[in-house]
């Protein structure tokens, strides 16, 4: 019951991120700039619901076999890293390869994580 006291606790900062993406007013899309970053003004969302999903998995899956829950992680960050690659969102070549490093990295460090844990290496 905690955990979902805590998860509330954030709603506000939640919604006000929204509707400052929403009013142009983000990051990465900032209407007052010359120049924008992100050639979708929806993409901070999508990158938002990406990590909340990571977070919602870490925290309210505690009691689940550990296994599923990094294959839940697997899964969603390899959707994360598809939508990525098909869209290139972001302006500059050099942001969509480190959101795409960024993605394959912590493939590589959960999918280790999973093949330490199944080969019974001890730490």
């Amino acid at each position: 019951m905690q955990q979902c006291w805590n998860l509330f606790a954030f709603v506000p900062v939640i919604f006000r991120a929204i509707i400052s993406v929403v009013q142009g007013k983000g990051a990465m899309f900032n209407s007052t700039s010359t120049k924008k970053v992100v050639s979708y003004f929806f993409w901070e969302i999508v990158v938002f619901f990406g990590k909340l999903c990571l977070i919602i998995i870490q925290v309210f899956f505690t009691d689940i076999n550990a296994d599923i829950q990094m294959n839940l992680t697997l899964t969603i960050v390899a959707i994360m890293l598809f939508i990525q690659l098909k869209n290139y969102p972001y302006e500059r070549d050099v942001l969509n390869n480190m959101h795409v490093t960024l993605l394959s990295s912590i493939m590589i460090v959960s999918y280790t994580r999973t093949a330490i844990r199944d080969f019974n290496v001890s730490y």
